[in-house]
């Protein structure tokens, strides 16, 4: 049975500390509370990630309270957060959600950890009629049934590798080269989520024309030696590209085995490489990498209640030791844009919040949040490249700071 508990907010009075006189009093006033479950995989195999999850939501509901909670009709509430574990599994989505609707009576919930396991989370939330904020599920598997009270905050998961596609072939044409002769190498795990990002990127491949010549499945949880069998196909076909997906071991193990035995590809691209530190583990082995980002530190944009979104970044590692990852700027997004559609709605009433949610188009630390059928569709899929031991924003151009290198140098990093 999952266990439920209550996530006290930590240096709320150290943040108070700094606050003007007139918020502290606020502040010191009687309060009614907004409880807000999380379905958090505590343990499990997305704990590690889920910990960048938690501390997202734990600095955002913090910093309101900090500066005297949300005014719902002018009534002052202060958020409070209670917690489920989930266990990384569908079926312990299921458990937790009914027991923080049941049992805790919280007022809204926050989605766990990816899209396979919100799904799971979707049918609870509905039949409570209590709305469901999805910080870290995106896709078109949560949307299947028409949910009312669902609503996704980050870019949509078919969006998330289907951008590099289109770069190489953009890459193409700019250099003379018909991008119909690219040929695409695939690794992607067969979840629900990461399903539909291997979808955007077939659809992309298929416009551009491209040939897929491997198109490989990784288990739940990739090893080392499912790795190397895929990049022993890689090696024999010599693709343009080489897409992989698979959470943070993925690409570990993509950049670990190519160097292992020296594989060279003209573009590796993976997923969560924040999440899996990847140029800490792998070192210059990285060098080159594109990865998939929700999120960048000096991306343009700003939010009411943490400035700018460096100034947020520097907030979070401040307080929790580690750059925040895009899992968890999107996290705290989350509890920002509920926060402020409860202030919207007039009342804390499940039903008004979620018309409220309905109607959002706002700006956020994690970037604009506009919903469309519970989707953000405001929002853009980022591309890094690692170089010099750093992630470097080179897609798409409208936000691009730094070119593209591809091909990969083939001797600089010598895989």
């Amino acid at each position: 049975m999952p266990r439920v508990r209550r996530v006290v907010p930590l240096l709320i009075a150290v943040l108070a500390l700094a606050l003007p006189a007139r918020a502290r009093a606020a502040d010191e006033a009687p309060a009614k509370t907004y409880t807000i479950g999380a379905i958090h995989s505590e343990t499990g195999r997305f704990s590690e990630v889920a910990k960048m999850v938690r501390d997202g939501y734990r600095l955002a509901i913090d910093t309101i309270n900090a500066a005297g909670g949300i005014t719902v009709d002018g009534t002052r509430y202060r958020l409070a957060l209670e917690t489920a574990d989930d266990g990384s599994t569908a079926d312990g989505v299921r458990r937790a959600a009914r027991r923080l609707v049941n049992e805790a009576d919280v007022d809204a919930l926050l989605g766990p950890y990816g899209a396979a396991l919100t799904s799971a989370a979707v049918p609870v939330a509905e039949k409570a009629g209590i709305p469901l904020v999805a910080g870290n599920g995106s896709g078109d598997l949560l949307f299947e049934a028409d949910p009312r009270y669902l609503f996704s905050i980050p870019t949509a998961t078919d969006r998330y590798l289907a951008g590099v596609i289109d770069m190489v072939g953009r890459h193409a044409l700019a250099h003379g080269r018909d991008p119909a002769h690219l040929r695409i190498a695939l690794a992607f795990k067969t979840d629900a989520g990461t399903a539909d990002v291997r979808a955007g990127v077939v659809r992309a491949i298929r416009r551009w024309g491209m040939e897929i010549v491997v198109d490989a499945d990784l288990p739940a949880s990739p090893r080392p030696g499912d790795m190397a069998a895929i990049v022993e196909r890689v090696r024999k076909k010599r693709p343009d590209a080489f897409l992989v997906s698979g959470h943070d071991k993925g690409g570990l193990l993509a950049v670990r085995r190519m160097a292992a035995t020296d594989t060279y590809v003209p573009m590796l691209a993976v997923t969560h490489c924040e999440a899996a530190d990847l140029i800490e583990k792998t070192g210059k082995a990285a060098a080159y990498t594109v990865c998939a980002t929700q999120w960048d530190r000096f991306m343009p944009y700003s939010d009411r209640r943490f400035n700018t979104a460096n100034e947020y970044a520097f907030l979070f590692k401040e307080r929790f030791g580690y750059e925040p990852p895009y899992q968890a700027a999107q996290s705290t997004a989350a509890v920002l844009v509920l926060a402020r559609a409860v202030e919207r709605a007039g009342s804390p009433a499940p039903r008004a919040v979620r018309g409220a949610l309905a109607r959002t188009d706002t700006s956020t630390v994690f970037g604009p949040v506009r919903f469309r059928d519970g989707r953000n569709t405001a929002h853009p899929m980022l591309f890094y490249q690692v170089r010099d031991g750093a992630y470097r924003v080179v897609g798409p151009g409208r936000w691009a700071w730094a070119d593209l290198v591809y091909p990969a140098p083939p001797d600089d990093p010598p895989f």
